[in-house]
């Protein structure tokens, strides 16, 4: 657990360092709702890539086939950044509202999660079996 924390932490750093590390937290400037998912989806990726391998080298020691949660952590990243920010900008453009941004940024965050955690339980399983 304390691997996992430590490289949990030093990912965090590291993409925070690399200025990619505000991405969950900031809505994009771009109004384009193409660009926004496209850019969500390029960033999460880069981001999940990045997060995936800081904990994947600690899971590579305890999990069979653990590379596969580098590819969840990946996807979910790409999905929650690109679905996260295209909901705020067309609830921005709805309400003309920032809110309509933060609402996204949740539902950016919400996907992350659920994504992972559910990828986490399943790699996890799979090396019980």
């Amino acid at each position: 657990v304390l691997g996992w924390v430590l490289a949990s932490i030093i990912g965090w750093g590291l993409i925070g360092g690399s200025g990619l590390g505000a991405l969950g937290w900031i809505a994009p400037t771009v109004t384009s709702i193409p660009l926004r998912a496209f850019y969500g989806a390029m960033n999460g990726a880069v981001v999940g890539t990045l997060f995936g391998v800081a904990q994947g080298l600690i899971l590579n020691n305890q999990i069979y086939r653990a590379w596969r949660w580098i590819l969840a952590n990946t996807i979910g990243w790409a999905l929650g950044l690109a679905l996260g920010w295209t909901l705020g900008a067309v609830l921005r453009g709805v309400t003309g509202l920032f809110l309509g941004e933060v609402v996204g940024l949740i539902l950016a965050w919400l996907i992350v999660a659920a994504t992972t955690g559910v990828a986490l339980g399943h790699v996890a399983r799979a090396s019980v079996q």
